[in-house]
């Protein structure tokens, strides 16, 4: 099992927009939150999975967003 980091730096330019997808911050940890534990509720990443099996949704959600921050 390994995970990848992708990075983006300004160095590397920004790829076209295709207008599908629209991008803002989002202050709220609670929206992630609540996106998290649906993306977990059908996931096969092992981390996460482990963190289910443990905790279930509501420590595998706040431990993906620390590893996202």
């Amino acid at each position: 099992m390994e995970r990848f980091l992708y990075r983006w730096t300004p160095e590397q330019g920004l790829p076209e927009r295709p207008g599908r997808l629209r991008f803002s911050t989002e202050p709220d940890d609670t929206v992630f939150f609540d996106a998290l534990r649906r993306i977990h509720s059908a996931t096969l990443d092992a981390h996460a999975l482990r963190a289910i099996e443990e905790g279930g949704l509501g420590q595998a959600a706040p431990e993906e967003l620390d590893f996202v921050r």
